[in-house]
């Protein structure tokens, strides 16, 4: 009767061999994988339909007309927003020229320790 450990080593044995027999199998010759590069645009915002338009059941052509409104409004939002941030950062310059030397100091401190780990992230004033 064989003993655990033997029984074991055998297992290992017969695992070990099968895996070099399966490793040493040749297959038909295969291009190496090209690693996918994306070539596709970023789909444009204006060739999405708003929040919740997809579950009322618009149709195809109701699809298209609304990528057509979303085209239209696109640059001028976008042009408007713009605006929106050179005003809040003019904003911003104007109360900070209010403050102190000393104020401002402070002020940079807190902002330093409150910077976020993602570089892309806001902090808030």
């Amino acid at each position: 009767m064989k003993t655990k450990w033997q029984v074991r080593l055998g297992a290992v044995v017969f695992g070990v061999t099968s895996a070099l027999l399966i490793g040493s199998i040749s297959t038909p010759a295969q291009e190496p994988a090209k690693p996918k590069v994306a070539e596709k645009k970023a789909p444009s915002p204006s060739r999405r339909v708003p929040p919740y338009f997809n579950k009322v059941g618009i149709s195809p052509d109701q699809k298209e007309k609304v990528y057509a409104v979303r085209g239209k409004y696109y640059e001028k939002i976008a042009t408007l927003k713009k605006q929106i941030d050179e005003l809040q950062t003019q904003e911003l310059d104007e109360c900070e020229a209010l403050l102190t030397d000393a104020q401002r100091k402070l002020l940079k401190t807190f902002r330093d320790e409150a910077k976020p780990s993602r570089p892309d992230a806001k902090v808030g004033e």
